[in-house]
């Protein structure tokens, strides 16, 4: 059996604000619907709709990607790096690089409070 994951849905309180940085920081156009916001690559889908269901409490989900190589990561960090400046994002937003012996990543949260990891896996030496 082959499953793919169809698309990422994220509630928003701020949809427009939510879209604006995540599209800048993936590269990814944006395209404004009746149910939401879509950012769309070949890659990944996100549907940003709002706002949160007031059944949910805070999330704990945590996205993960995964990145080809260290300066795609390195190089991924300084935009983040840039865009929390410029979206007057806290420190507490994250973005601090670890290093450990086999990947290197790091963690933000994005206007929501939703964490995203970017992470590099150092390939195996198996000799």
């Amino acid at each position: 059996m082959t499953m793919k994951l169809a698309q990422i849905i994220l509630y928003s309180q701020d949809q427009h604000s939510l879209a604006l940085f995540l599209s800048e920081l993936m590269d990814i156009e944006l395209e404004k619907l009746s149910e939401g916001i879509r950012l769309k690559s070949d890659e990944q889908s996100f549907l940003i709709v709002g706002p949160t269901p007031k059944s949910a409490g805070p999330s704990d989900l945590m996205l993960d990607f995964e990145l080809e190589g260290k300066q795609d990561l390195e190089d991924f960090w300084h935009k983040f790096q840039f865009l929390k400046y410029r979206f007057e994002l806290p420190d507490s937003q994250g973005g601090t690089m670890t290093h450990t012996d086999n990947m290197s990543f790091f963690v933000l949260q994005d206007p929501d409070g939703r964490k995203w990891k970017f992470s590099f896996r150092y390939p195996c030496d198996d000799a």
